[in-house]
């Protein structure tokens, strides 16, 4: 007997979808590509020839109808990302939502209202939460290798060229919600909490993106965590974990491109480099996701996590909108 399989439909036809989902659905052990929808109808037919998926819509509608579509990949611009996960919950598909899930708090309310009501699953997708560097690095914070944390610094950049969705406010732009999103996503994994206070700085432009910006978080028991990003920088990345008992480097925290990686870890006793192995965390996202539909198995990132980290995102805009140009309102 075939094991079960979960069949994906992509809503949009980016760079991520193209080059991570599509490939990694092709892999997985639980989970096929079986359609594909963008505005563009003769560019999803290239892709679809290119990458063998076997069904082409021209609009969103249309897949969301496909009664052989069990679960959607939602890879359009965050500005769109409420009204088609709502679309996609009313039509009965369970829903990988590309973050940030949503750029103020009533709308991604609203998402999982509308995901509780259809009974779908909804999750925000932090493919980094999936590499087992961090189940390494969860495994030595839980264990108390560092001791009490005290503090969390995370940063992630990129080169984003100005023709780019990304800096067009009205499609939810900005490096906030884009790239900064990462480390405050971090910060609340390792804390394994919400922050009690949010501050924030950025570096506008004269459209009201943020270039830059820098999360400041105050976290329960006197933690604190620094999350940068960046639209102009040159694609750095790092995390850095600081406790009572020792730190905890990793300087590819959240795009190793598949190839091995190294953790370290400095205690008094000395330092210890840890590697681990390279793998596909956009893979091991879409199985473990697949698995918990196939299976009826609960998410540990569900819908609720993405409500939470948007209503950090949005708690940072407003204090860096305090001393800098406001940036534009998403609705």
């Amino acid at each position: 007997m075939d094991a079960p399989t979960l069949r994906w439909g992509i809503l949009g036809a980016g760079r991520i979808a193209q080059s991570a989902i599509i490939p990694s659905l092709h892999y997985a052990k639980n989970a096929r590509p079986m359609a594909i929808a963008s505005r563009n109808p003769e560019r999803a037919k290239r892709i679809a020839a290119r990458l063998s998926i076997p069904k082409v819509y021209g609009d969103y509608e249309a897949l969301l109808a496909d009664p052989d579509i069990d679960a959607i990949y939602i890879g359009l611009p965050n500005g769109l990302h409420p009204e088609w996960v709502c679309k996609a919950a009313a039509a009965g598909k369970h829903i990988l939502c590309e973050k940030s899930l949503a750029l103020n708090l009533e709308d991604a309310k609203r998402m999982r209202a509308a995901c509780w009501s259809a009974g779908v699953l909804l999750m925000e997708g932090y493919m980094y939460r999936h590499h087992p560097q961090w189940a390494k690095a969860e495994e030595l914070i839980r264990g108390g290798q560092l001791g009490h944390i005290l503090s969390v610094d995370a940063r992630l950049s990129g080169y984003v060229p100005a023709e780019d969705h990304r800096w067009d406010p009205e499609l939810g732009g900005g490096a906030l919600f884009d790239v900064t999103c990462y480390g405050i996503n971090v910060a609340r994994l390792i804390f394994d909490a919400e922050p009690t206070a949010v501050q924030a700085i950025a570096d506008w432009d004269e459209g009201g993106v943020d270039r830059s910006s820098r999360v400041i978080m105050t976290f329960p028991e006197g933690g604190h965590a620094g999350a940068w990003g960046s639209f102009e920088g040159s694609g750095g990345q790092m995390v850095h974990i600081v406790g009572t008992d020792g730190e905890l480097w990793l300087d590819r925290p959240f795009v190793p491109h598949f190839d091995p990686v190294e953790l370290v870890l400095k205690r008094l006793d000395g330092i210890d480099r840890i590697r681990v192995g390279g793998a596909n965390h956009y893979l091991h996202q879409l199985e473990y996701f697949s698995r918990c539909v196939l299976q009826e198995e609960l998410l540990g990132t569900p819908g609720e996590d993405g409500v939470a980290n948007v209503a950090v995102c949005v708690a940072a805009q407003q204090a860096a909108s305090e001393d800098g140009t406001p940036p534009p309102d998403p609705e």
